[in-house]
C-alpha cells in the first residue's frame, strides 16, 4: 500500500509538470464571479464618439456640449476639464501621453486638430483646416512619427505630430466606408467602389486596390501580411497582402462592424446580432453567440472573458472566449441603456449609458455617485 501511494504521488507530480496548462484552464476568470459597482458619473450628455482611456489611470469622457472631462479610473474624481471651441468632430485618439481630436466651431464650421497633454489637460497646439477638407466623421490614426486623417467624403491627409504644415493631402474618387489602418509603409481603408485600398504613407499615392463583392465596412490585421476585410453584406475574407490573393471567405447575416484577432482566432461582430469566433488560419467558425440586439461594442477583460453590449439593452453579457458560453451578466438600471462601447482600464470596466458612466470591478467597491 505504501509503495502504491508513493508511485501515485510520482505520477501526479509528473502529470503537473507535463500538463500545467490543464490545471490553469480550470481556474475561472474573476469576471465570471460576482462584480461590484465602484462608482458612477451622472450625465445625459455623452457623445456618440465614445468614452476613451489611456489604459492606465485616466478615463476620458466627451460631452455633447463641447466638453471633455478626465476622471480618475479608481474613484471617478475629476482630474481636469477642457472646453472645446465648438463640438467634437472625431473620436478621441490617444498616443502615449498625448490626446488628439478634431473640434468644429458652430458658427463658421472651422475644423481644428487639437493636441492635449493627457496628464494635465493643457493644450499643446491647435492646427486649423480651411476649405472643405475633413468635414464629416473624421478618423485619426498614427505611426511612430506622423498622424493620418480621413473623413467619409474621401479626404486623406498626413501631418507631423506637432504644429507643423501638413505633409500631404489627397481627395479619393470615392467615399471612405471603413476604419483606417496603419500597416508598415502603407495606409489601409475601404471605399464605396467595393475596394480595399492601400495608400503610401509617404505621399498618399495608391499602392494597390483589392476588389471585393460589397463596400468594406471594417478592416483588421491578423499580421502585417494578412488583411481581414468585412463588408456591409456580412462577408468576411482573409487576404494575403504579399501573394495578393484570398486565403478564405465566410458569410454572416449582417454588416460587419468590428473584427478583433485574438490568438489563433478572430472575433467578428455582425449586425445580425451575433458575435462569431473564427479560425484565423482556415476561416472555420468555432462558435457563435447571439445577443439581444445589434452589438455596440466589446472589451477584452482577460484571456478568457470578453464583455459585449447591445444597442438599447441594459444587460452586459460576459462571454467565455474559448467556447462562446455566457459566464456572467450585469444589469444596469431598468431605465438605463447602453450608448457606447465599454472601456477596460486597470481592472475596471466602464459602461456608458444614457444616464452617464458606470464603473465596475471584480471585487466589491465602495459605490459612490458623482455629478
Amino acid at each position: 500500500m505504501y509503495k502504491f501511494s508513493k508511485t501515485l504521488q510520482k505520477i501526479s507530480f509528473l502529470y503537473l509538470l507535463l500538463f500545467p496548462t490543464l490545471l490553469d484552464a480550470q481556474t475561472p476568470s474573476i469576471w465570471s464571479q460576482p462584480i461590484g459597482k465602484c462608482w458612477s458619473y451622472q450625465t445625459a450628455n455623452l457623445t456618440s464618439f465614445g468614452v476613451a482611456s489611456d489604459n492606465d489611470k485616466i478615463i476620458l469622457v466627451p460631452f455633447s456640449n463641447g466638453l471633455i472631462n478626465a476622471l480618475d479610473y479608481q474613484t471617478g474624481t475629476l482630474l481636469w476639464s477642457l472646453k472645446l471651441n465648438g463640438e467634437l468632430a472625431s473620436s478621441l485618439f490617444i498616443k502615449k501621453d498625448t490626446l488628439y481630436f478634431i473640434d468644429q466651431t458652430l458658427v463658421s464650421n472651422q475644423i481644428s486638430l487639437v493636441s492635449v497633454d493627457i496628464k494635465s489637460g493643457i493644450i499643446n497646439w491647435r492646427k486649423k483646416y480651411t476649405g472643405k477638407k475633413f468635414t464629416n466623421r473624421i478618423q485619426i490614426a498614427s505611426n511612430s512619427r506622423n498622424l493620418f486623417l480621413t473623413d467619409n467624403n474621401g479626404n486623406v491627409g498626413a501631418l507631423h505630430a506637432s504644429k507643423e504644415p501638413a505633409i500631404w493631402t489627397k481627395k479619393l474618387e470615392s467615399k471612405i466606408t471603413s476604419n483606417l489602418l496603419v500597416n508598415g509603409k502603407n495606409l489601409l481603408l475601404g471605399t464605396s467602389k467595393n475596394r480595399a485600398v492601400l495608400l503610401s504613407q509617404k505621399n498618399g499615392d495608391v499602392v494597390a486596390q483589392i476588389p471585393i463583392k460589397e463596400n468594406p465596412s471594417n478592416l483588421s490585421l491578423a499580421t502585417n501580411k494578412r488583411l481581414l476585410i468585412g463588408d456591409v453584406r456580412g462577408n468576411v475574407q482573409s487576404y494575403d497582402l504579399v501573394k495578393q490573393k484570398q486565403k478564405w471567405f465566410i458569410k454572416t447575416g449582417g454588416k460587419i462592424t468590428e473584427m478583433t484577432p485574438l490568438g489563433k482566432n478572430l472575433l467578428v461582430s455582425s449586425d445580425d446580432n451575433f458575435v462569431y469566433s473564427v479560425s484565423l488560419n482556415s476561416g472555420k467558425k468555432r462558435w457563435k453567440r447571439k445577443l439581444s440586439g445589434r452589438i455596440i461594442g466589446k472589451a477584452m477583460l482577460d484571456e478568457e472573458v470578453g464583455v459585449f453590449l447591445s444597442h438599447g439593452s441594459n444587460i452586459a453579457i460576459f462571454v467565455n472566449l474559448r467556447n462562446g458560453k455566457i459566464v456572467n451578466r450585469l444589469t444596469v438600471g431598468n431605465a438605463d441603456y447602453f450608448v457606447g462601447a465599454p472601456i477596460f482600464v486597470s481592472n475596471k470596466l466602464a459602461l456608458p449609458t444614457n444616464k452617464g458612466l458606470i464603473v465596475y470591478g471584480p471585487n466589491l467597491c465602495k459605490s459612490q455617485e458623482i455629478n
